[in-house]
């Protein structure tokens, strides 16, 4: 700081350089974010597993393009909705819904069904 306080030129300087560093780490930091996003959906919309993302409601947040071909619905037509009415009331109170919660069961249920087709 020069006697009023003020940035001196070389101050200054060093404030744009370490700006310009900043900035180039972000972008860099969002690039690869963004490629890791990329990897993430190409598996999840790629594999047969049935995979699903409920929000703290029990809703559906994401559910897996193969999940949407089990129930024979679209993805838009199964977003915001709960797992319970997909389910046939016949099994709603046998436990069913709470063992195929469990991500192995889910696993499991889905590879059965693949050996159907």
């Amino acid at each position: 700081m020069d006697r009023l306080g003020k940035p001196t030129y070389e101050e200054l300087e060093q404030r744009i350089k370490d700006l310009e560093r900043a900035d180039r780490e972000r972008k860099q930091t969002e690039d690869a974010l963004r490629e890791s996003q990329a990897q993430y959906h190409l598996l999840v919309e790629n594999q047969t597993d049935l995979v699903v993302k409920e929000g703290t409601d029990g809703r559906f947040q994401f559910v897996s393009p193969s999940y949407g071909e089990l129930f024979r619905k679209t993805e838009e037509e199964l977003l915001g909705k709960t797992f319970i009415p997909l389910v046939h009331e016949n099994y709603r109170d046998h436990g069913f819904i709470a063992a195929v919660r469990k991500p192995y069961v889910i696993s499991e249920l889905s590879h059965a069904l693949q050996k159907r087709k």
